[in-house]
């Protein structure tokens, strides 16, 4: 149940109480207190007035709890609330964040770029292209929110038009090895390789992650089929013929393993 449909039971049963929210994305809590089925207020810690609406209209995976007991704090000097309005608003927030979740189904999903998006695209802008760079099919929605310093929505909001436009598209967990499916990877793939070509496989590997952008896979959150494709191609550009059909044929069969 999403906070709008929480909401507009509570008040469809003239309920009071608060609701007590936490924005997924920050840690961000905030209260909405509820009397006699009115909002009564709306509070967002280090935020006051209509700065706390706004922005707690734009929180999109949040973690919410209702408790029939209205906080003892004094509300004489805060604003009302026009419910009617304010949950008018939410309930086109809810749809956008319905829409947005079945793109991306939570900010642990990992995107990939398929094109880089630039000013032919109708409502392209720098942060889209920035985003685009940050989705190299290695960091999670949540770490690319991190990585570029913009507030969820600004990410999320340009993930969904990279995705529309067919920009990006969203790597499936069977199609990534992350953590220590990464690690045994890679030492697996490293222990192949030493036994073809001896003691010059580490060179070989160190020469291949820097030709793919990175000079130390620790800082690979994750690896897709792609960059590993992309790493087995710069392996084998390093080798003889014969024995890059060797990997070409181990890498297979341990994906297929995996999978």
């Amino acid at each position: 149940m999403s906070l709008y449909e929480a909401m507009k039971y509570k008040l469809d049963e003239k309920a009071g109480g608060c609701f007590y929210v936490t924005n997924n994305a920050d840690g961000q809590e905030g209260r909405i207190i509820l009397d006699h089925g009115k909002i009564r207020a709306i509070l967002v810690e280090k935020e006051s007035g209509s700065e706390s609406d706004h922005n707690l209209l734009k929180w999109v995976n949040v973690s919410l709890s209702f408790s029939d007991k209205i906080p003892n704090i004094d509300l004489s000097a805060i604003r009302a609330i026009d419910t009617e309005k304010f949950m008018s608003a939410m309930k086109k927030v809810d749809a956008r964040i319905k829409a947005v979740k079945k793109i991306i189904p939570g900010n642990d999903a990992v995107f990939r770029t398929v094109r880089t998006p630039n000013s032919r695209y109708e409502g392209f802008s720098a942060l889209k292209l920035r985003i685009s760079l940050a989705l190299r099919g290695e960091k999670t929605v949540s770490q690319v929110i991190d990585a570029t310093g913009m507030t969820e929505t600004e990410v999320l909001s340009a993930i969904c038009w990279l995705h529309t436009h067919g920009l990006i598209e969203l790597i499936s967990e069977s199609e990534t090895l992350s953590g220590e499916k990464k690690t045994e990877f890679l030492n697996a793939f490293r222990e192949r390789l030493a036994d073809l070509i001896g003691p010059v496989a580490d060179m070989v590997m160190e020469d291949a992650f820097e030709s793919i952008g990175t000079y130390n896979p620790d800082d690979l959150e994750s690896l897709d089929k792609f960059l590993i494709m992309d790493l087995k191609n710069a392996v084998c550009q390093q080798i003889d013929k014969k024995e890059a059909v060797i990997i070409n044929e181990w890498i297979s069969e341990y994906l297929k393993l995996e999978t």
